[in-house]
C-alpha cells in the first residue's frame, strides 16, 4: 500500500513560512527562563538580554558593557563569600571554576534611596546566566543577590 500526496505550490509555501516562523519564534529567545524541576536557567546572549534581565527584578540600569573575566581554578576567601552570595539565590560557581565568563555591568538607577554609586553585575557563561548581584562602589559599599 501506497500513500501520495498531492501539494500545490500555495500549500507547500504555506508550509514553509510556517516552519521558518516556528523556528524563529523557539531561536530568538531573549533572557526567559526556563524553568524545570529543579532549578530556574536564565538565558542571556548580548546587553539588550541583560537589561530585560535585570528589569524583570524591578531594576533601573543605564547603558550595559561587558568584558570577560576567567574564573579562577581555585576560589580565595573573596570568592567563596561571592559564591555563598550566589548560591543563596540558587547559582553555584562551583560549576565554572577555571571558565571565561562573560561579566556585564550597568549603573542602577532605582536602587531604594540612592545615594551611593549602585551597580548590577551580570555573569554569563554560555548564554547562561550563573550569578547576578548589586553592589555599591562607595567606600560602606555592599553586595547582595538580586533574589
Amino acid at each position: 500500500m501506497f500513500l501520495s500526496f498531492k501539494f500545490s505550490n500555495s500549500r507547500v509555501a504555506v508550509v514553509v513560512i510556517a516552519v521558518v516562523l516556528i523556528v524563529t519564534v523557539i531561536f530568538s529567545v531573549k533572557c526567559e527562563m526556563l524553568s524545570n524541576a529543579s532549578e530556574d536557567i536564565y538565558i542571556c546572549k548580548n546587553t539588550d538580554d541583560v537589561s530585560n534581565y535585570l528589569s524583570s527584578f524591578g531594576l533601573e540600569v543605564g547603558s550595559i558593557s561587558f568584558e570577560e573575566v576567567h574564573l579562577p581554578f581555585e576560589f580565595n576567601e573573596v570568592y567563596e563569600n561571592y559564591n555563598r552570595i550566589q548560591q543563596s539565590q540558587g547559582f553555584d560557581l562551583n560549576d565554572y571554576k577555571g571558565k571565561t565568563v562573560i561579566r556585564y555591568s550597568g549603573e542602577v538607577y532605582n536602587y531604594l534611596e540612592k545615594e551611593q554609586d549602585v551597580f548590577a553585575e551580570v555573569l554569563v557563561f554560555e548564554g547562561n546566566v550563573i550569578a547576578a548581584d548589586i553592589y555599591s562602589t562607595d567606600l560602606s559599599g555592599f553586595m547582595v543577590g538580586l533574589k
